[in-house]
């Protein structure tokens, strides 16, 4: 009786493991090289990079939050979309208060998901996938690469992310295609986060002047 009471517990441990390393997906539904998934009510948004403040597309179709099902970002196809720019803006005020060639895409998945990895084609050097932390109620970097456009992750699961790009074309950014994978989990899900990454400069304690 014992040995078909292990025989149970040992059946059990490996179907939930089965189910917890069930294959990543595009959750962009995008991606034609493998298994992809519509998630309703999933959208994006482009903004200033560390702000709330859209950064409008040339094309006024594509402003504001837009729906996975209707992206330029998020529609398989290789074109190109030219953000605001030089050529686009009517004016240059804007650039005065933040850099022109960093740029974030705000990701609402619709549902917590397990997300393991991203890829933002553009004309960016680098990029940061960043994840909400409640406690200090900021959006703080979980993955970065110096010089590319994929990141994987581990260890976060989300309805929200954003994704930064940087050092564009001072002509400004060209936006091609969003690709995020992982595994849907459902609305009541539990959301995790990995620890974020560390500073990547060395914090120097204040230390007041002893004037005399």
């Amino acid at each position: 009786m014992s040995h078909r009471r292990c025989l149970g517990c040992a059946l059990t441990f490996l179907a939930c493991l089965a189910a917890s390393a069930q294959a990543a997906v595009c959750l962009t539904g995008n991606d034609a090289k493998g298994p992809s998934v519509r998630l309703k009510d999933a959208c994006y948004r482009v903004v200033w990079t560390q702000t709330n403040q859209p950064k409008p597309p040339a094309d006024s179709r594509y402003r504001g939050w837009v729906p996975f099902t209707e992206g330029a970002l998020t529609n398989g196809q290789p074109d190109e979309m030219d953000y605001v720019n030089i050529y686009t803006r009517p004016c240059n005020l804007y650039t005065y208060t933040w850099s022109p060639d960093d740029y974030t895409v705000e990701v609402d998945l619709g549902q917590v998901c397990e997300v393991t990895a991203v890829t933002l084609e553009a004309n960016q050097k680098w990029t940061t996938l960043r994840a909400w932390y409640a406690k200090p109620q900021r959006w703080l970097p979980v993955a970065h690469n110096d010089d590319a456009k994929a990141l994987t992750v581990t260890g976060l699961r989300c309805r929200t992310l954003r994704i930064d790009i940087g050092a564009c074309a001072k002509t400004g950014a060209v936006f091609s295609e969003m690709y995020v994978w992982g595994t849907p989990l459902g609305d009541k899900a539990d959301e995790a986060r990995p620890d974020p990454l560390a500073p990547k400069e060395t914090v120097v304690p204040y230390t007041p002047l002893a004037l005399k």
